[in-house]
């Protein structure tokens, strides 16, 4: 009578196992984060109040209105939504200083910014 020593087989099976399970959730989570970059390429979401989209249409309306902006800085949000942010910045020309009040809201499916209030210190 031979006796043969335990196979090591079921511990192996068990590691494969569990490999293709890590490999699937890690598959899985790589998955939403693509559908997820996929759903922002097609439903992109607001600017942020300091965003470089923000900031150079606040420019491009002083520019329109033949002010030149020296300091555009401590751009803040107030509040953030889905929809609209309301938003503040210091901004420096060459003859004052100010406080500006702005937001950003959609305007169809284009993002505006509206300047709603400048208090000059």
């Amino acid at each position: 009578m031979t006796t043969s020593a335990p196979s090591a087989a079921p511990p192996a099976k068990a590691q494969s196992k569990l490999q293709r399970v890590a490999y699937a959730v890690v598959g899985v989570i790589l998955f939403l984060v693509g559908l997820m970059r996929l759903y922002f390429v097609f439903f992109p979401g607001l600017p942020g109040c300091s965003s470089d989209a923000a900031r150079s249409t606040i420019i491009d309306i002083y520019k329109k209105k033949n002010v030149e902006i020296t300091e555009l800085s401590n751009q803040r949000t107030l509040t953030d939504s889905s929809t609209e942010n309301t938003c503040q910045a210091d901004v420096k020309t060459p003859t004052q200083t100010a406080t500006l009040s702005y937001r950003i809201y959609w305007k169809g499916k284009t993002a505006e910014v509206l300047i709603t209030k400048v208090d000059t210190h």
